[in-house]
């Protein structure tokens, strides 16, 4: 992650307490819940996530992996003050996707949920390579990615994949996923202007920003703000498959 996405991200989290972000978090697995196998649940790239926070509270044991040590620590400190009698359900795990191995662990749910847009397609292959051996019958992977339509996705830029490695349509997820291992039970098309709360912690976050940059003249500020607003939408896909 790099330092504007860091401070950006940190930005969002002083803006929401915990039951705040997991009431306005979209949980698409919730309606397939009665569905879930039993057993322990891993997300990839958690950070502060409400995924973990809301299924610590089932019960379950979550294994939450992040290579951002801040970012586990401020996980477990929301778990802790929350709901300190399932703090034990959490597992931590400092780790890199694709350097460090997985949990040698069996999951009934995978969550990866903004984390393979950071990664080429064939590094994504290579991802769910690893985690079918960690799934069993039944397992349900859950997965969100910026689509091909998001507002940062530009083919006809050159540097168009410095940050966000891949955009993906629909049949790159489904390639993704073999429907010889996996069944798709869920996909959306997700296209969304950016609501007032998230406008308003972008603003927050471009302030931090641009005093970084030492840019200190109002004008040049709203300049810079406008352009970066304007006309946001927000393009995901969200797709849920589950192991034959």
């Amino acid at each position: 992650m790099n330092a504007q996405m860091k401070l950006y991200w940190d930005t969002y989290f002083e803006h929401y307490n915990t039951h705040a972000l997991v009431r306005k978090s979209p949980n698409y697995l919730r309606e397939y819940e009665d569905d879930l196998a039993e057993g322990q649940i891993m997300e990839l790239g958690c950070g502060q996530s409400n995924y973990c926070i809301e299924y610590c509270q089932s019960g379950r044991t979550v294994f939450a992996i992040d290579n951002d040590q801040e970012q586990l620590a401020m996980l477990q400190e929301r778990i802790t003050k929350l709901s300190p009698e399932n703090i034990n359900n959490l597992k931590l795990l400092n780790a890199t996707i694709l350097q460090d191995p997985l949990p040698d662990e069996i999951f009934s749910v995978v969550i990866i949920s903004n984390l393979l847009h950071f990664f080429s397609i064939d590094d994504c292959k290579k991802i769910i390579e690893q985690i079918v051996p960690r799934t069993k019958s039944g397992s349900i992977i859950l997965v969100s990615v910026h689509s091909d339509k998001h507002y940062a996705n530009n083919p006809n830029d050159p540097h168009n994949n410095n940050y966000f490695k891949h955009y993906f349509t629909e049949n790159d997820l489904t390639t993704l996923f073999d429907e010889k291992i996996f069944e798709m039970t869920f996909l959306a098309d997700i296209q969304k202007k950016l609501p007032k709360i998230e406008i308003e912690i972008i603003d927050k976050w471009l302030d931090k920003v641009l005093n970084q940059m030492k840019v200190i003249d109002k004008k040049l500020r709203q300049v810079y703000k406008n352009g970066y607003l304007n006309d946001k939408q927000e393009s995901d896909r969200v797709a849920i498959f589950k192991r034959k």
